[in-house]
C-alpha cells in the first residue's frame, strides 16, 4: 500500500511535507502551483533528499500554462494536473476544477502533460454534482491522451466536506490498466479496503502519525470520519481527548524542525492549530 499526503495550500509547505515523509508517508504533494505563482520560489522549494518523493501539482487553463509551469520543474519525477479544486474562482476561470466543464480542454491539457518525460498524473473529482457523476468519462478522455495515473477525490464539486464521500463501485476493476489512488475521508486503517493506494489530506494535518498507524493496521475507534477519535496517539478520558506523550513528542519535534529551517511563527501556529484540533484542555493534556 502506497500512502500520499495531499496538496494543501497554506499548510503543506516543504518542511511539513518532509516531516510527514519521516513519519511514514511514501509520497507528498507540493502546494498547488498556478501560473500566477511562477515567481514564488517557496512554491517550488523541496527539502534536500525529498525530490523523488515530491509530486508537484499544477493548475492550468491552457496548454501554454502547462508549458510555463513545467519549465520551472525540469527535474520533477511526477507532475500532477489539478482538476479537482472546488473553489468557485477556479471554475469561473476554467482552471483546475473548471476543466471538468470542458472535456475538449481536458483532453488537450492531458495530451500536453503527457508529452514530457516525467510521470503525468491528474487529480479528479467524481463530477460537477451528485446528479452529474462523469468520472468514467473523465478517465476515458485522460487515459486516451496519455495519462495513466489518477488521484480521485470521491466527492463531486457540489458536495461539501460535511457530507460523506460518495460510494462507487471499484473503478480499478473497470480500468485495470490505470493506477487509481483513492482520496476522501481516510482517517484510519479501517477505511483502506478497496484500493492499493490512498491520498490523505485533512487527517494528516491533525495526525502526522496516520501513515504509520495505517501501515501498522491500527483500527479506528469510530466508523464515521473523525481523525481525532481515530488517532491512537490521542488519549480518551472522561469523554474528552488529550495528547499522549507520543503526540506531544511529535509536536515538539515538528516545532524544532520548523525553527531550525526558519519557518515563521505564524506558519507554525497554523499547522499546530490542526494538530491540537479536537484536544480538550490543552494545558491539562500536557501533564498526562
Amino acid at each position: 500500500m502506497k500512502l500520499y499526503f495531499a496538496p494543501i495550500n497554506g499548510l503543506g509547505h516543504y518542511v511539513f511535507r518532509h516531516f510527514l515523509l519521516s513519519k511514514g508517508a511514501d509520497f507528498v504533494f507540493s502546494e498547488l502551483i498556478l501560473p500566477s505563482d511562477i515567481d514564488r520560489d517557496e512554491k517550488f522549494k523541496v527539502f534536500p533528499g525529498d525530490e523523488n518523493k515530491t509530486i508537484f501539482q499544477i493548475g492550468a487553463g491552457c496548454v501554454e500554462d502547462v508549458e510555463l509551469l513545467v519549465s520551472k520543474l525540469p527535474n520533477a519525477k511526477e507532475i500532477n494536473l489539478n482538476m479537482g479544486c472546488p473553489h468557485s474562482s477556479m471554475q469561473q476561470r476554467k482552471i483546475c476544477s473548471g476543466v471538468l466543464y470542458d472535456l475538449d480542454l481536458m483532453g488537450k491539457l492531458c495530451a500536453k502533460l503527457s508529452s514530457y518525460a516525467f510521470i503525468p498524473s491528474v487529480k479528479l473529482r467524481l463530477g460537477t454534482s451528485p446528479d452529474k457523476i462523469r468520472i468514467k468519462e473523465y478517465l476515458d478522455i485522460c487515459s486516451k491522451n496519455g495519462v495513466k495515473k489518477f488521484y480521485i477525490h470521491f466527492r463531486t464539486l457540489k458536495w461539501n466536506y460535511t457530507k460523506p464521500v460518495i460510494d462507487l463501485e471499484n473503478l480499478s476493476e473497470d480500468f485495470p490498466d490505470l493506477e487509481i489512488i483513492y482520496n476522501g475521508d481516510i482517517d484510519c486503517y479501517d477505511k483502506c479496503e478497496n484500493y492499493d493506494s490512498y491520498m490523505i489530506g485533512r487527517a494528516a494535518l491533525s495526525n502526522p502519525l496516520i501513515f504509520k498507524q495505517i501501515k501498522n493496521c491500527e483500527k479506528g475507534r469510530v466508523k464515521q470520519y473523525d481523525p481525532y477519535l481515530n488517532d491512537s496517539s490521542i488519549v480518551l478520558r472522561g469523554g474528552k481527548c488529550y495528547l499522549s506523550d507520543e503526540k506531544r513528542k511529535v509536536i515538539s519535534e515538528f516545532v524544532d524542525l520548523c525553527n531550525k529551517e526558519g519557518i515563521s511563527k505564524e506558519q507554525i501556529k497554523r499547522n499546530l492549530a490542526w494538530m491540537y484540533k479536537g484536544v480538550s484542555n490543552k494545558k491539562a493534556s500536557s501533564e498526562i
